[in-house]
């Protein structure tokens, strides 16, 4: 029997497919929006499942340890690339979300909340509408960064970190609860392998980013080194601060183009 474990095909998870998985296991690379959807259907024995995407599992899942990715302060892969200020951002003003995202859609309608008010939020767009800021993730949201930057890049990282001083956390491994011991362990030692090869495998993928991205290696090195692959007890109390504000806003539903809206439970 084959088991298939899901990852994103983004640089901060590239070393995940540089290492052969469990014997009888197989990567199946996918966005983080399919990825919550593809473990809801069964499709994934483990993933490295979006935090934003985890109230829809409910209680299909169970942790694979301390395992995830975060970061503390800026990411510099989840960018809002804005033609004026974030704290101009209100009504009348529109907003294209990410077509892969399950979390940072989340994380901005709430980083927004705070900064213009919850009753005073901007329309997010339909595809191809015209907008006053693109939200844009992963390798894009890096590549763009550094080659077409617009006036306002706001990292929604940094802005959690600001508003919380507490560590962002945007997805952790997860397992299906049905699974044999001997497969999660299997897993548990292969995560753990890559975390402590860190050394050996992040100039190999700093450069393979450099050249795909077309930007200086030093620059996919420096970012590399912000992503954190184990949930300490701060990024831990990030990730459930998080999850209570969802819930407290309403927000547990991803946020659809074509408004905002108040309640996405209801």
């Amino acid at each position: 029997m084959s088991y298939s474990i899901g990852i994103v095909p983004y640089i901060n998870m590239r070393a995940y497919s540089l290492m052969p998985p469990p014997s009888g296991c197989d990567l199946l690379q996918l966005s983080p929006q399919d990825m919550v959807q593809e473990f809801k259907q069964g499709t994934l024995t483990a993933a490295a499942v979006p935090i934003g995407g985890l109230c829809e599992l409910k209680d299909r899942y169970s942790f694979l340890s301390s395992f995830g990715i975060s970061a503390r302060d800026r990411i510099d892969s989840v960018l809002l690339f804005s033609n004026q200020p974030f704290n101009q951002l209100s009504t009348g003003c529109r907003i294209t979300l990410s077509r892969e995202s399950a979390t940072s859609n989340r994380l901005l309608q709430l980083l927004l909340g705070y900064e213009v008010g919850f009753d005073n939020l901007p329309y997010f767009t339909l595809p191809g509408e015209q907008a006053d800021a693109e939200l844009i993730i992963g390798d894009t949201a890096l590549q763009r960064l550094h080659h077409a930057p617009t006036p306002y890049v706001i990292d929604l990282a940094q802005l959690w970190w600001e508003q919380h001083s507490l560590p962002f956390v945007f997805a952790r491994w997860i397992i299906r609860p049905d699974i044999s011991a001997v497969l999660k362990q299997s897993l548990l030692e292969w995560l753990e392998s890559v975390s402590a090869s860190r050394h050996q495998w992040l100039p190999q993928v700093a450069q393979e980013a450099a050249t795909k991205l077309g930007i200086a290696t030093e620059a996919s090195e420096a970012y590399l080194h912000r992503v954190h692959y184990r949930i300490d007890d701060a990024e831990e109390k990030g990730q459930m601060l998080f999850q209570q504000e969802l819930i407290e806003h309403g927000y547990s539903s991803a946020p659809s183009p074509g408004g905002i809206p108040k309640n996405a439970d209801s």
